[in-house]
């Protein structure tokens, strides 16, 4: 049934003089039916570019009854717009030059990136320089001492330099572990069974330490991950928790939310908030406020997210609890391929 003139004139009535480009189109066959001065105007003379994609969109559509999407029809001009089912052959379509706010937030992702790139880098110069530096004083100092020195000094020296080289090795051993991450092999699996491995496997630490542990996951949920990778990203937000909990610590484990794209877990710990500036450096490669810690852990987990097609987040922990993060796991590849056609 194709639209009657009453919803003709409704549009006509209500969006002719609003702010928000209205096109409303027949999908077969392909007819341009209603749109208002504002589409004209924002369209810049691309109506029928802009009216053509939308088409080509529509064949992906299926049997949504919404989606949304942009399309940059020229350097600096991009249009957002927003598709609605009215019937099987009418669809409604809002659209708006979204053109500063992309830059706008491309801008902010790329002030994002550098910032990250620059702590990144300085923390490289920190454990790079800092041990370089002391080796070329202690060997200076070695040099200019060798014919006054006994041999017991001499090796004390030596062994300084040492511990250099080694602090400095260990360092670029990290470096590797976090750029050398293996190919994903995703599958459909279980959620549960992969977070109750980690809490199996590591019982003993638990029962040491009198950690308690509440783990809420539905046995039936499936996610699309590697499952090898998800465990380690598990096991690495968990050892994180040993580590700064205080003897009867508490941790929780709850899914919290699925949509036809992915499971939310949200991960929690009652151990000591962490500040505002931490936050921000978190998953930075190789920052760490412990005294002996690598700083990869948080790091490598939110690269092995993204790379299965989720992410890892870390948000504003409610009363009583210390540290809360937000995993996203991508539930099926079916929906994720759906995902990406639509954000063309």
């Amino acid at each position: 049934m194709n639209v009657n003139q009453q919803l003709l004139d409704f549009l006509n009535c209500f969006f002719k003089d609003m702010s928000l480009g209205i096109l409303l189109i027949q999908k077969v066959p392909p007819k341009i039916l209603f749109f208002n001065d504002y589409f004209r105007q924002i369209s810049r003379g691309k109506a029928d570019t802009i009216a053509n994609v939308v088409f080509k969109d529509l064949a992906h559509m299926s049997e949504k009854l919404a989606f949304r999407c942009d399309m940059q029809l020229e350097k600096g001009f991009v249009v957002g717009y927003s598709v609605y089912k009215i019937t099987d052959l009418d669809f409604l379509i809002f659209l708006n030059d979204i053109s500063h706010k992309k830059i706008h937030f491309e801008n902010s992702g790329e002030n994002r990136f550098y910032d990250r790139l620059s702590g990144l880098l300085a923390e490289v110069v920190h454990e790079v320089g800092n041990p370089l530096t002391a080796l070329n004083t202690t060997l200076q100092v070695l040099y200019e001492n060798m014919p006054l020195w006994n041999r017991k000094r001499k090796e004390e020296y030596l062994m300084r330099a040492i511990d250099e080289i080694d602090r400095l090795s260990n360092y670029l051993d990290r470096m590797r572990t976090f750029s050398r991450i293996d190919v994903c092999y995703q599958q459909t699996v279980k959620l549960e069974p992969i977070v109750q491995r980690v809490i199996e496997q590591n019982s003993v630490m638990i029962a040491k330490k009198g950690l308690q542990l509440s783990c809420r996951i539905d046995p039936g949920l499936e996610v699309f991950i590697d499952d090898d990778q998800f465990y380690q990203v598990m096991l690495n937000l968990f050892l994180n928790s040993v580590d700064i909990l205080p003897p009867q610590g508490k941790i929780s484990i709850t899914d919290e939310g699925v949509n036809e794209f992915f499971v939310k877990l949200v991960y929690r710990n009652n151990g000591p908030p962490i500040p505002e500036q931490v936050i921000e450096k978190i998953f930075i490669p190789f920052f760490s406020t412990k005294k002996n810690g690598s700083g990869i852990g948080l790091a490598v987990s939110l690269k092995l997210m993204t790379r299965m097609g989720g992410t890892l987040k870390v948000d504003q922990p409610e009363p009583g609890w210390g540290a809360k993060f937000v995993l996203f796991i991508p539930v099926s590849s079916d929906k994720m391929c759906e995902k990406k056609l639509d954000e063309k």
